[in-house]
Order: structure tokens, then sequence, then C-alpha cells
């Protein structure tokens, strides 16, 4: 063999051992990484129930169990570790973190820069090492940012080194896993070969403040060999990085998917977010050449406040939950169905019959709705308004637009109920109303309409009696009846009362 193929095939041994070092020091990394995720989990679960996790244990477990390389998880207010899964003893994980004579000054930096840190490797109470990846959980009060306590995931760090070890020792390749923690002033070796590897090829990477070296070479050093063993060694390690590369890009395109739900979906009800809603509406417009009938719904909770006000926010989440419950119930089969955000809902009916729509959603909006909660009944209404496609507006800007102001004109007039819309609805703007309507509706004596002098008189809003003295039954008959414009009563003798 010439000098230069034999340098190059010296190459191709070191490039080789420099890849592994790479692949296997990555795929540590990522074991720490998901670590970290658990701990922000834990952290939002100890901020949802305000400092306790309900059914900690069973939702421990379940941790543990999706996590293959975690032993334990625990939660520390102020430091003092309150919850432990597993915890045989009772009380053996009870101890306080800042008390520990070798990782309490890493605990307490953490706790003092708000930064995740890494403690480790320590024995375990079952034998082996543990790292210990430790969160601050951290809330915001009176507008200042409080460190609660921490979230800590323990991982077996004998188990997560194995794996990989196993891997490599079949692969005919050798190791050293080298650690450098915040106090410390140099590297320690912690898995693999006892003494340090001359000559090895290393990848260094880092997370939490800590820092590792993965030095990777053949068992034999970097000699060539012409045998048959050399050929299917080299096969064998092409085909297992052909399938880990394959495996990162099904887990990262499953990933993704999941990403892609969760940035589309309302985490409380289930239902679209308005991003999901958006584009789910505008490209059934954009495929629906045939401009077949539909309807755009915007709806809400009437007096929503007065239920968190009154039941407290919990209860208000359920019969957030309920309404979208009850809407899929109603509609989801042939339509997409949206939260929009507080107490506002959005539907768009893909199919409907113009004949029958109205009554359909009337019947929908006038009932009253109900919840439990600890045996309390609890009552609530909703007030709709919707716009018909592609008769008013065939477009989802001015859908969306329209919707949302035969809702609103719904709600001026009387709630629990439903209104269609129709001109002139969209020039009543909520922030040119200097007053409140309903309160004028309620507190002023007798009949009477409000209309705009500009315009032709347009009538902008007549309480009941005056729509019930001119012998209509609800706002769409009433302003029917006059023509939208007050004019046009002074005008006719006959309709002067």
């Amino acid at each position: 063999m010439s000098a230069s193929l034999h340098k190059r095939e010296v190459d191709t041994i070191k490039t080789r051992s420099q890849l592994n070092a790479q692949i296997y020091g990555n795929a540590i990394k990522n074991q720490i990484i998901r670590a970290k995720d658990l701990t922000r989990i834990i952290q939002y679960a100890v901020i949802a129930g305000n400092g306790d996790i309900k059914n900690y244990d069973h939702m421990a477990k379940k941790w543990i169990d999706t996590n293959q390389y975690v032993s334990t998880v625990q939660i520390a207010p102020n430091g003092v570790v309150s919850h432990s899964y597993p915890d045989k003893d009772g009380e053996k994980y009870k101890v306080n973190l800042f008390e520990d004579p070798k990782n309490g000054a890493i605990v307490k930096y953490g706790m003092k820069n708000d930064t995740t840190t890494i403690q480790g490797p320590f024995k375990l109470e079952n034998g082996g090492y543990g790292y210990a990846v430790t969160n601050p959980v951290s809330y915001m009060k009176d507008g200042k940012k409080t460190i609660w306590g921490f979230a800590i995931v323990i991982i077996d760090a004998d188990k997560l080194i194995d794996h990989y070890s196993h891997s490599l020792e079949a692969l005919h390749y050798k190791f050293n896993l080298c650690q450098k923690n915040i106090n410390d002033q140099d590297y320690k070796i912690i898995g693999g070969e006892k003494k340090k590897l001359v000559g090895a090829k290393s990848y260094s990477f880092g997370y939490a403040h800590c820092k590792w070296k993965f030095y990777v070479m053949p068992e034999k050093g970097y000699i060539v060999s012409e045998s048959v063993k050399m050929i299917f060694i080299l096969f064998f390690g092409v085909i297992l990085l052909l399938s880990y590369l394959v495996y990162i890009m099904l887990v990262r395109r499953k990933q993704q998917k999941l990403d892609r739900k969760q940035a589309i979906t309302d985490y409380l009800t289930g239902l679209l977010n308005r991003n999901g809603f958006d584009e789910s509406v505008k490209r059934y417009l954009q495929t629906n050449n045939n401009m077949e009938s539909s309807a755009m719904i915007m709806l809400d909770i009437d007096d929503f406040k007065y239920v968190n006000d009154l039941h407290g926010h919990r209860v208000g989440d359920l019969v957030l939950k309920n309404l979208a419950n009850q809407l899929v119930s109603a509609f989801g089969q042939d339509s997409i169905v949206g939260r929009n955000g507080g107490d506002e809902f959005c539907i768009f009916i893909k199919h409907i019959d113009n004949l029958n729509i109205s009554s359909r959603l009337n019947s929908f909006a006038s009932q009253v709705f109900r919840v439990y909660d600890q045996g309390k009944e609890i009552h609530y209404t909703i007030s709709l308004g919707y716009v018909l496609y592609p008769e008013q507006a065939n477009e989802y800007t001015p859908l969306m637009r329209c919707a949302d102001a035969s809702l609103y004109f719904m709600k001026l007039n009387h709630k629990k109920g439903a209104a269609m819309y129709h001109d002139g609805m969209l020039e009543i703007k909520r922030e040119r109303l200097g007053f409140n309507l309903k309160d004028i509706a309620v507190n002023l004596p007798g009949a009477f309409m409000i209309y705009s002098l500009k315009d032709s008189g347009r009538v902008l809003f007549a309480n009941s009696e005056m729509i019930h003295d001119l012998g209509c039954n609800d706002d769409e008959e009433f302003l029917e009846y006059v023509h939208h414009a007050i004019f046009s009563i002074i005008e006719d003798p006959d309709r002067i009362i």
C-alpha cells in the first residue's frame, strides 16, 4: 500500500472516530435536554397547581415511564425536597438542597441566576451514579419574578452511558467521557476507559453550565487493516450512521407534527385556536369552487365576567369547555369550530340550507346551558351573530368582520339569541359609541330608538318597547319595517304611533 493511500485510510479511520464522538456525544446531550424539558413540564404543573401537584405520584410515574433514563422526579419548594417519586422510604429524599456539601453551591448559583444547573455524578440509593437536572420554578408577583423552588429530574447516568458504551464496543471503539462542572478546575473522567486515551478524537458539548468532552478511538488504534473484518465493520458503521440519521429524521418529523398541532390548538378546549381557524377556513374557501352556501358565526358567553367574578376562574374554565363541547356536538360534523380568545368562539358551517339556518341558529342560541360544579348547577347563555357566504360576503376578512358586527348588534339589542348580518351593522363601531346602550335600554322608560343624522337618518338601535310598539317581533323585522331609516316612519303617517 502506498504512503499516500495509507495516509488516506488512516485519515478515514480518524474521521469515523470523530464522527462517532460527535454522534454519541450529541445523543447524550439530547437526553440531558429531554430531562431539562421534563423539569419545565413539572414547573408548569407546579404553577398551575399554585405550588401543589395533585396526583403527583401518578403524574411522576407517567413522566418516568416515557423517559427511559430518568430514575427520579422531585419538587423542592424553597430548596427543600417535598415530593419525590419513587420514594420507597418516605422521608429519605426530603433534604435541603442548599445544605448539600458537594452540590449546595451549584444549587445556590442556579437560584441566584434563575438558571438550570446539573449536579453529579453522585451515588444513587439503588446503586450506580446519577445526574440531577435542577430547574428553578419562578412566577411573577407584584411585577417581580419570585423563585418558588426547584423542579428536579434525576438521570441514571450508568444506564445512559452503558447504552452508548455497548454500541461503541460493538464497533470496536473505546472512549472517555469527561466532565467539568461549575466548581471544577479540570475535566474528570466519568465514563469509559479509566485512563485518558492518547490520540483519540474528541467532541465537546455543554449544557446548563456543565461541560463534557467525548473521546473516541478504535480499540487497536489507527491501524489500517486489509481484512474482510475491517470492511464489515466499516459497512456496519455506515449502516448504523444511516439508521441513526433516519431515526433522527423520523423523530424530528414527529416532533414537527406535534409542534404544528400545538401551534393551532387551543390548550383549554382542544378546539382550533384563532390561527388554526383562520388557516382552515381560508383553505376551504380557496377550494370551494362551487361557492356552496355557508355561514360564518361568531358568538360569546353573556356576562362571562360575572361568571368568573361570582364563581371563580376554575368554574369559568368549566363553562368554556362545556360550551366547546356543545358547539362540536351541534355543528362539528360539517363545520370548522374554533376559540377566538377569551369567551369568544367562531364557527364556519360548510354546507347550509338558507331557509333553515336562521331557525337552527336561533334555536341553539336561545338555550339556557348548564354546568355542574361540586353538585351546584350554574346557568349561562350565549349571543350569536352570523353572516351568509357568498350572498353577504365572499372572502374571509369581510366574513369575520360582518359576523363580528352582527354579534355586536345582538349584544346591543338583547342577549341570548342570534342575529343575522344586514347592511348598516358595520357602521355601528364599538369604539365610537361612548355610552352603553344596554344601560340606556334598562334605565330609560318608554319606547325609543337611536339614529344617525347623517346617511339619511339610518337607525342604529331600538329598544324592545319600540320594536313591539311597531308590531315587530325582533330587531331584524323592525329594521326591515322602517327600511333602516327614521325618516321612513316620519314621512309615512300610517307608521306614526
